[in-house]
């Protein structure tokens, strides 16, 4: 062999070499090939399937199993074929299938019969080509079946669950009941109170499928389209799953119930890891109202929700709300129906990026509260088998219940911010417990704790009546000295000769205000609690059926302009007797008020003007928490009877008042100054003139 014959063999071996490499194909491109040969065998293997019942009908049933098919398609008698995807399937090809499967029919003698299993086989394809564009992977599931609905349940609660998205359409609570069927004593065909119904939630889960070229978005399938098939049925569990064409492929969802009102709810993914890169819950669902008043029950749902290392927070109580941004990631998310909650929460909490929060309020409605809606992210890294761990809590806001569940979801339990809250938790709650264990009627036990809340508080109390005998007997001498100095410019000689005659007498205008402030957080705190007061619900007490909604005792059908929106159309008679009490102790305790000072507004006309105001905002609220109220007013003005008939002796206190005023008293250094400002103020006065 010469020498150029062996150069000629190696440029040869050199071209065909980088040919080769230049030609060779990449990896996107291989994994775009791959997925669409499986493509390409799901679709045959679909279309396998839907000729496969035709195939096994005898030929004297041939006509009605034609019939069933062609009859969703309709007009088949018009002669026009279903068009089908002709980039996949041409005329000829699906001639071709036809004549192969069915080789007993003759195309030219059985014309007829030969085109109604063309038409039925071109449907087929059909809905084969547009499953797998709408359900990719998942397209067996996507197939339209029959919705069926499975029970799960325990002593505590019942789900209802559909086969159609595999979610959870219907949940309710044993033991308790709507405010309805409570007065329609409905004790033996009702025991449960439902939550939401099949109509007004949706639970989705997007799916997010791997594309083999990373420039394109990923496609999207909605769980709440397949058709998840049940299996391993109990009383208690059940697991559904959306089946591919990979026997070992397919997302399952496996709910199960121990005791109490909590669901394990594992969503699986198997063998779906090179399919799926990312999954996005999406919650939405309208609470159903099962109290009295559906816009005072507005008032207090919502949601609530804890980021990781913060204390639990809440959006949408007083109308409408969107949130999307997060501090940390979410703990859990909770839907407060009132007196009950739905709420979801899983291992290591929700990632905090593209979570988002909202709260829509349709005021017309008279059915639903408000809607509720979430969407949270709970992708993981999956691998052959991946299971993520949810977790959801139906239940009442009972204290006891969430916080068995260790994350401070009793925070649902709206107490009220900072102070209010720990007067509750630390003082009201617990005399609420302890009477709880004498088995007396709820009404009672508010009227005792009333009294024992008095009780504690009566040394703050004793000391403001003793401030406002004092005040009381300082008033002749107040009014000479406004009589003394009535121009203004002569205001800080007679504020400098007010104090004086205060700091002789040993009186104090803010002595009375001081315990007044100190007992205004015990009201407010109160505010909080009896609303919130589930042991309060569909407790009677008296006149009033339920203490936790308002006791009317005369209503009306016919819409009042402006009153019925403001005050309603009832009349409660525990705000009215709480607002007449709250007149007569303003009538009492005014009578030991100072005189007004010049400029200064009239307080008697806006301590009278209170139980007017309150007598409209109080009208719908919880029966419970009036009568709190009423009782209050009433032993007030027995405390203060007491007091002054048998405490305070006012001759006696003017006279150690007297006595005080005789001797030397030390000027404090705010005195000093204060008299130190009036002289310079005078000093100017002066110069003036």
């Amino acid at each position: 062999m010469d020498k150029n014959t062996i150069i000629g063999l190696v440029i040869i071996v050199l071209i065909l070499v980088g040919y080769s490499w230049m030609n060779r194909e990449t990896q996107e491109e291989y994994d775009a090939r791959i997925a669409l040969e499986e493509e390409q065998a799901r679709i045959k293997d679909s279309i396998d399937n839907a000729i496969q019942y035709e195939s096994a009908d005898n030929t004297e049933n041939q006509g009605d199993s034609i019939a069933e098919i062609t009859t969703p398609i309709g007009a088949m008698s018009s002669g026009t074929s279903v068009a089908t995807n002709s980039n996949a399937f041409s005329d000829s090809n699906i001639y071709s299938i036809v004549s192969t499967k069915f080789p007993m029919i003759d195309p030219k003698s059985d014309s007829i019969w030969f085109k109604q299993k063309y038409d039925s086989v071109a449907h087929s394809i059909q809905l084969t080509q547009e499953s797998l564009q709408q359900f990719g992977i998942f397209a067996p599931s996507g197939i339209d079946s029959k919705n069926e609905h499975f029970t799960i349940e325990n002593d505590k609660i019942k789900l209802k669950i559909a086969s159609r998205g595999a979610q959870i359409v219907e949940a309710h609570i044993k033991n308790y009941k709507s405010y309805q069927d409570y007065m329609n004593d409905s004790t033996e065909t009702v025991n449960s109170i439902q939550l939401f119904d099949e109509d007004s939630t949706t639970q989705n889960i997007v799916l997010r499928e791997r594309q083999p070229d990373t420039r394109l978005l990923p496609q999207e399938y909605n769980t709440a389209d397949l058709n998840f098939v049940g299996s391993e049925i109990e009383e208690n569990s059940i697991r559904l799953r959306a089946s591919t064409n990979d026997p070992d492929k397919y997302l399952e969802f496996h709910y199960y119930l121990d005791t109490g009102y909590v669901l394990n709810y594992d969503v699986n993914f198997v063998g779906l890891d090179q399919h799926i890169t990312e999954s996005t819950l999406d919650w939405e669902m309208k609470g159903l109202s099962t109290e009295k008043l559906v816009t005072q029950e507005r008032t207090i749902c919502g949601i609530f929700y804890k980021c990781q290392g913060d204390s639990r927070d809440y959006m949408g109580e007083t109308g409408s709300d969107a949130e999307d941004e997060f501090s940390t990631d979410l703990e859990w998310i909770a839907f407060k129906h009132n007196y009950f909650s739905s709420m979801i929460f899983m291992d290591g909490g929700f990632d905090k990026k593209g979570a988002e929060l909202e709260v829509v309020v349709d005021p017309s409605s008279k059915k639903y509260t408000k809607q509720y809606i979430a969407h949270v992210n709970i992708s993981k890294q999956l691998n052959s088998h991946t299971t993520v761990p949810l977790k959801m809590y139906f239940g009442p806001n009972d204290f006891e219940q969430l916080s068995a569940l260790n994350m401070e979801a009793e925070g649902i339990i709206n107490l009220g911010p900072s102070i209010f809250r720990a007067v509750n938790k630390w003082f009201i709650i617990p005399i609420f417990e302890l009477l709880q264990g004498t088995g007396l009627s709820y009404g009672l036990i508010i009227v005792l704790m009333t009294l024992i809340i008095k009780l504690v508080i009566l040394p703050l109390t004793y000391k403001n009546y003793k401030s406002s005998a004092k005040m009381r007997i300082l008033k002749p001498e107040i009014a000479k000295i406004n009589e003394k100095y009535p121009n203004k410019e002569d205001a800080m000689k007679k504020q400098q000769e007010t104090m004086s005659l205060y700091r002789k007498s040993g009186a104090s205008p803010m002595a009375g205000c001081i315990p007044m402030l100190i007992q205004m957080p015990i009201l407010f705190a109160a505010f909080r609690f009896f609303p919130s007061s589930l042991e309060l619900r569909q407790q009677s007490f008296l006149w009033a059926e339920d203490l936790s909604a308002y006791d009317a005792i005369i209503t009306w059908d016919a819409y009042v302009p402006f009153l019925s929106d403001i005050y309603g159309n009832h009349v409660s008679l525990f705000t009215l007797l709480m607002c007449v009490s709250t007149i007569f102790y303003t009538r009492m305790s005014s009578s030991q008020m100072q005189p007004n000072q010049p400029g200064m507004p009239n307080m008697k006309v806006i301590m009278y003007l209170m139980p007017v105001m309150l007598f409209f905002f109080f009208n719908k609220f919880a029966s419970g928490l009036t009568l709190y109220y009423f009782c209050g007013n009433i032993m007030n003005m027995g405390l203060m009877w007491a007091v002054k008939k048998y405490f305070i002796d006012e001759k006696k206190l003017e006279t150690q008042m007297a006595e005080k005023s005789k001797k030397p008293q030390k000027q404090s250094k705010f005195q000093q100054r204060l008299a130190e400002m009036s002289k310079q103020q005078q000093a100017k006065q002066r110069a003036r003139r």
